[in-house]
């Protein structure tokens, strides 16, 4: 249970807590990047804190804190290689992925190392829950995590890779991007309730809103890639959530 909530906290402090300002400005700013790193350990330290028993908080607390640490050293020598500005490398999909899978497996060995004893059930509200019956729930939101604003970045990429450009295709670009989440959000929860039929539905109504558009080839050929992308992502997520 504490691996899957860390793999939570670990999406929200490094995409959700990170403002479009600090992702811009640790790229060159120190200061930028130790706050990106200090507010990646709090959302570590929050994601499973309630689950580790009380005579091991400051243990967890450390853990925290050597994990935040360890994501600034990282992003740092990211930082370092990216200062070369070759085009293959800031805009590589394949380093974004890895960049990813880097800190996730970082952050589960050290879990191991300090060996936390998760506890059974919890107080909320003046109820006991027991905590092994919430992991659905975080198969759950991992999945939404993950075909959120990750997933964004990850399409953007791809575009960029594709046509040497973001797609920007709207007036306000981020309109694009939070249609992109909840197509992606809803096609997750379909799947996982067994719709899947239903799948179909979101992508016509998608398409119906561009039918005029859909008349430009070059939108239509973003638009199909932008589509797929998304429903290969969500797709994904309910593989992992089924695997779960």
């Amino acid at each position: 249970m504490i691996y899957k909530l860390l793999v939570i906290g670990h999406f929200i402090g490094d995409f959700y807590l990170q403002t479009d300002n600090i992702a811009k400005e640790k790229r060159s700013n120190d200061k930028a990047l130790a706050k990106h790193s200090l507010l990646y350990g709090l959302a570590i330290l929050c994601s499973s804190i309630f689950i580790i028993i009380p005579k091991e908080i400051m243990k967890y607390v450390l853990f925290a804190a050597v994990i935040a640490a360890l994501h600034y050293a990282v992003d740092f020598i990211k930082r370092i290689i990216k200062k070369k500005e070759h085009p293959k490398i800031n805009n590589n999909v394949a380093v974004f992925l890895l960049d990813q899978i880097i800190h996730i497996v970082m952050m589960l060995v050290i879990c191991k190392v300090f060996k936390f004893t998760e506890v059974t059930s919890v107080q909320l509200l003046g109820t006991s829950h027991i905590v092994e019956k919430w992991t659905n729930i975080a198969d759950l939101g991992m999945g939404v995590v993950v075909c959120g604003t990750p997933a964004s970045i990850l399409v953007k990429k791809i575009f960029a890779r594709i046509f040497n450009q973001i797609q920007e295709t709207e007036e306000n670009p981020k309109v694009g991007s939070y249609i992109g989440v909840m197509e992606r959000i809803i096609i997750f929860f379909l799947g996982t309730m067994g719709q899947f039929g239903a799948i179909g539905f979101v992508l016509a109504a998608k398409s119906v809103a561009r039918y005029k558009q859909l008349e430009d080839q070059k939108f239509a050929e973003k638009y199909l890639v932008g589509t797929l992308l998304s429903t290969i992502i969500a797709i994904s997520c309910i593989g992992i959530y089924n695997f779960l």
